[in-house]
């Protein structure tokens, strides 16, 4: 009659638990306003590099005509699919771990939160920061440069007495009398804002995708999503 042998395998503490330390989510949280203020502040009190023009340069001499698509519509849009995409995907690979229970939970003090609650957030704050960065960079070459829009002239209401006679003369002086406002937006032709942002948000969108999500039995559904 054989004896059976039973093996017994050492312990094996699995990482199922995290605690993120409080001084490094305060460091990225700090790190987001930073950048975030520094933003609003060249909105606020920046002022561009006020370049002159030539009184017969027709590059800037086009009917005024506001953003097809404006700011504020750019941003609300670039951030909700770039939150859309990584909410869904981030869910549906926490119901694939939890199936194979690999489900990680993290501890902060005495809470304790699912990880698809702090992938989330970590995620959202990171394509935040990234979002404010590329506004900020593109702020810095837009003030610095102060390229004058397509349309300045029609908004700079200069004298009609600098146009009579108008000889290739280049004009440095501040001559223009039309609206504080249009003018300063005026100054801020290149970089483009919304390209860099549009830019951006689809270069995160894309990479996000590449690296989160996985179909084993499809080779060109990834990247026919990343197409759309």
């Amino acid at each position: 009659m054989s004896e059976e042998v039973v093996y017994t395998l050492p312990e094996i503490q699995l990482p199922n638990q995290k605690r993120p330390r409080f001084v490094w989510l305060a460091v990225d949280g700090a790190c987001l306003i930073v950048v975030g203020l520094a933003c609003l502040l060249f909105k606020l009190v920046a002022v561009p590099y006020h370049r002159g023009f030539y009184c017969d340069d027709e590059s800037i001499n086009k009917p005024y005509k506001d953003s097809t698509v404006s700011s504020s519509v750019l941003y609300s849009v670039g951030f909700a699919l770039a939150y859309l995409v990584i909410a869904v995907t981030e869910w549906n690979n926490q119901r694939n771990e939890e199936r194979s229970g690999n489900d990680i939970h993290f501890k902060i003090g005495r809470f304790k939160f699912n990880s698809l609650c702090i992938k989330l957030c970590s995620l959202f704050g990171s394509f935040a920061f990234g979002g404010l960065t590329s506004v900020f960079v593109t702020d810095i070459g837009k003030y610095t440069v102060g390229r004058l829009r397509p349309h300045f002239l029609s908004i700079c209401k200069a004298p009609s007495s600098l146009f009579i006679n108008c000889s290739h003369t280049y004009i440095l002086d501040d001559v223009c009398t039309g609206d504080p406002g249009l003018l300063r937006e005026g100054r801020l032709s290149f970089p483009s804002g919304h390209a860099s942002f549009s830019a951006y948000a689809v270069t995160f969108i894309i990479l996000y995708m590449e690296a989160m999500i996985h179909f084993p039995h499809s080779k060109f559904l990834k990247f026919f999503l990343q197409l759309l």
